[in-house]
């Protein structure tokens, strides 16, 4: 009876020692990134001698865009150079609370990295989200 119940107890510690460890790993609740706004995602990609710049944003009902700058820059080893500057452009509404910007630059360089930079404020209610993120992508 006395192995039984020395098993049984060592199983009960086995399986809260591993409970405890489950919990243990449980990541923390991860806060937004943003308070108006669900996603931005960057995107840019050469084909020939032409830079091809996409930008998604999605945003909460009612928000509203502004201060919009988008740079394309060629990133050299002693230098760093502008490319083309998109400010304030016009959105394509993909769906509900969900824009598009798409437009070109050329010509651009093979075996060089390029990045693009895009900022601007997502207006609700007398708050905004300052976005501000880059993507670099060799071409």
């Amino acid at each position: 009876m006395r192995k039984i119940k020395s098993f049984l107890l060592a199983c009960i510690m086995i399986i809260s020692a591993l409970s405890f460890n489950a919990v243990a790993a449980v990541p923390e609740t991860a806060e937004p990134l943003w308070n108006n706004t669900g996603s931005v995602v960057l995107g840019h990609t050469r084909i020939g001698t032409t830079a091809h710049v996409n930008i998604d944003i999605t945003i909460d009902a009612g928000a509203t865009i502004s201060d919009t700058t988008i740079k394309l820059f060629k990133m050299g080893s002693t230098e760093t150079v502008l490319e083309k500057t998109w400010t304030n452009p016009d959105w394509t509404v993909d769906a509900v609370n969900t824009y598009n910007f798409y437009d070109t630059h050329s010509p651009v360089e093979s075996g060089v990295v390029y990045q693009l930079v895009f900022q601007c404020k997502v207006w609700k209610n007398g708050t905004y989200d300052q976005i501000s993120t880059h993507k670099n992508v060799q071409y």
